[in-house]
């Protein structure tokens, strides 16, 4: 997943979504939609470096690492990520679960994939 990442650059390396782009094979619509983040966010570079871009992508990366043992590739992470319906969110995939409740859908995803994880029903 490391290709997501830009190259280091002042010891930092940050989430660059033309990689996104190019690696899941998407555009920068469904991203934008997928992340909960508003287009001009990702694709001007004044503001894809900022806080709550970067936070909301390394989130985002972080769910996809988390799941991908799950699939047989990155792509059907993503693809889980868009729109696998999770039964205890009224079937909302986990984008939408993030669409809704913003930071802390990213908190109820990952205690979702940690009770799942650990054989629980999520």
């Amino acid at each position: 997943m490391d290709m997501l990442l830009s190259p280091v650059e002042n010891n930092r390396q940050y989430e660059e979504p033309k990689f996104w782009l190019n690696f899941f094979h998407t555009n920068i619509e469904t991203l934008a939609n997928a992340t909960s983040l508003p287009i001009s966010s990702l694709s001007r570079k004044d503001r894809i470096r900022s806080p709550k871009v970067q936070n909301r992508l390394r989130d985002v990366h972080a769910i996809l690492i988390s799941v991908s043992p799950w699939f047989q590739s990155m792509d059907a992470a993503w693809l889980w990520f868009r729109s696998a319906p999770l039964p205890g969110f009224n079937n909302m995939s986990p984008s939408e679960v993030l669409s809704i409740y913003g930071d802390e859908g990213v908190a109820l995803i990952q205690k979702h994939i940690r009770r799942k994880k650990f054989g629980g029903f999520a």
